[in-house]
């Protein structure tokens, strides 16, 4: 009649594999089957077990069941437990694994229980980070200045040779907190000496005054404002005509290509044109004394060569006198009547 094996058995069958060093796996699986075998034959209430990634629910097996996909089997399993949250579990007869569960790794995370496999577990939301491993779900948003399109697990991700995620790069980029992907800086505005990990689109720097930057996403301006143009800081065109990027030069002015304000024009020129890259010479027989839309014309008793910038410049000098206006030479002062004297400079009419 079959007999339970006693301690002292399972101490020298144990005693043996140690002395005739066989395969442990083996002699231990040989040896938990006779013990099984005993039980089974003899009616014993309890199953001697095998290793991890097995399990044995009732009593009186002659073998432990594999433990399934998605369930962890420890040594000394009843009943499987689902794989729990964070964490995949391959079949119990995977030599990799042995039944246990394994964490799902940093840049992903597992929301739901019994998962079977690696690829089961969700890669980071766009946005977010999963920092370290066995996460249940995703840690916190990305910091500003930096993107994460997915996978990631650092909250200020380094570059490497992932383009899922990594610091906000130059070129007139900006990442705001839990940016899914870099933003290009308005038009306007960009990103001069290498300016990177920008935080927000504020802080993308304003187009220099008398440039302009059409796109946003860029490291230098676009080039300089139109002649006949000026531009204020942050023009995203070349010839603004919206009174918050610059307009076009008055009449009176002048704005030569990359004007940064409007120039007014200097004495003895004048403009009577708006959208005027220079001014133009005061013509001969006026004045102009600067800033000036119209000519004004010569009086009488003086002359107004070209660039003349006041009515007094050129007076006719004693002797001589001029009773017409507009004259635009010395030679147009008239020697003084016979008869008549002429005394003072800039005399219009003789005196007798």
């Amino acid at each position: 009649m079959c007999r339970v094996l006693q301690p002292l058995d399972v101490i020298l069958i144990l005693l043996l594999n140690s002395a005739l060093k066989i395969c442990q796996t083996y002699l231990t699986d040989l040896l938990i089957y006779i013990l099984n075998y005993y039980c089974y034959v003899s009616g014993c209430s309890h199953i001697f077990f095998k290793f991890s990634g097995y399990y044995a629910d009732i009593t009186g097996l002659t073998d432990c069941e594999v433990c399934p996909k998605g369930h962890e089997c420890v040594y000394q399993t009843v009943n499987p437990s689902v794989c729990p949250r964070g964490y995949f579990c391959h079949q119990g007869d995977d030599p990799t694994y042995l039944g246990q569960k394994q964490p799902c790794p940093k840049g992903t995370y597992g929301g739901r229980t019994g998962l079977t496999e690696i690829a089961e577990c969700t890669d980071c939301l766009a946005g977010y980070y999963c920092e370290g491993d066995a996460n249940i779900n995703v840690t916190a948003e990305c910091h500003a200045g930096y993107y994460c399109r997915t996978r990631a697990f650092s909250p200020k991700p380094s570059l490497d040779s992932s383009t899922d995620y990594g610091p906000c790069p130059v070129g007139g980029y900006y990442c705001v907190q839990g940016s899914e992907d870099f933003m290009p800086c308005a038009p306007g505005r960009y990103a001069p000496n290498g300016q990177s990990q920008i935080e927000s689109p504020a802080d993308c720097s304003l187009c220099a005054a008398g440039s302009y930057c059409a796109t946003g996403n860029q490291s230098f301006v676009t080039g300089q404002c139109s002649p006949g143009y000026y531009c204020l800081a942050g023009s995203p065109v070349a010839s603004p005509t919206n009174a918050t990027h610059g307009g076009i030069c008055p009449a009176g002015f002048k704005c030569p290509a990359g004007s940064k304000w409007p120039e007014p024009c200097v004495p003895g020129t004048y403009n009577n044109e708006s959208g005027q890259a220079v001014c133009k010479d005061c013509p001969e027989g006026f004045y102009c004394s600067g800033n000036t839309t119209s000519p004004s014309v010569c009086p009488a008793g003086y002359y107004c060569p070209k660039n003349t910038i006041t009515e007094f410049a050129n007076a006719c000098k004693a002797g001589y006198f001029n009773n017409l206006t507009g004259r635009a030479d010395v030679s147009d002062c008239q020697p003084c009547t016979p008869g008549y004297y002429c005394d003072r400079s800039g005399t219009v009419t003789v005196t007798l």
